[in-house]
């Protein structure tokens, strides 16, 4: 799979639960190297104010 398969995907996911209004802000940053090699970073935060960040 190629990374921005995978990041597709990801935000197509974030963005399906923000409209259930389970997350209330997210931010995603990218750094691709090659068409399968990068890193994804970003933060989550969800209704319960509780934030997931990796």
């Amino acid at each position: 799979m190629l990374l921005s398969e995978y990041l597709s995907g990801l935000t197509k996911a974030i963005t399906e639960y923000s409209k259930t209004s389970l997350i209330i802000d997210s931010d995603l940053n990218t750094d691709f190297r090659t068409d399968k090699i990068g890193i994804i970073k970003g933060s989550i935060t969800f209704t319960n104010e509780s934030r997931r960040m990796d």
